[in-house]
């Protein structure tokens, strides 16, 4: 039935934006209970999270996913973001002043920074150059 890792993460994908979905129409404080849980502990979802994108990433390109297909669809994904959270704008806009507002802003996100940097030269790269060898 699932012959690759592309489709067995597809699968875990549809799954859990389905589940998300159905909770939010059924129950959104429970949905709100597992967002809470998840973002209890930061440095286990920092973990988690670049394992996942790291096991990820390693599955697309052995697909020969380029990094540049990656980045088309982080934009489609940025745009559907965008389209999902426009309505909360103002609550968004205040929650972004907050945080830009303490001095421990980007050291507290130092590590996602880091790799979005190396990720945008590498693309950079990729587009108009050779990357580095």
């Amino acid at each position: 039935m699932f012959t690759n890792p592309i489709q067995w993460m597809a699968l875990i994908f549809l799954v859990i934006a389905s589940i998300k979905i159905l909770v939010l129409l059924i129950s959104p404080k429970e949905w709100a209970n597992v967002a809470i849980g998840a973002y209890s502990n930061p440095m286990l979802l920092t973990i988690v999270s670049f394992i996942g994108a790291a096991v990820t990433f390693y599955y697309l390109a052995q697909a020969g996913v380029g990094l540049l297909v990656i980045f088309a669809v982080m934009l489609f994904l940025a745009f559907l973001m965008g389209l999902s959270i426009a309505v909360y704008s103002k609550e968004m806009s205040v929650m972004a002043t907050k945080l830009l507002q303490k001095r421990d802003f980007l050291k507290r996100g130092w590590f996602a920074l880091l790799i979005w940097i190396v990720l945008i030269i590498l693309g950079f790269f990729l587009l108009f150059g050779s990357p580095p060898a």
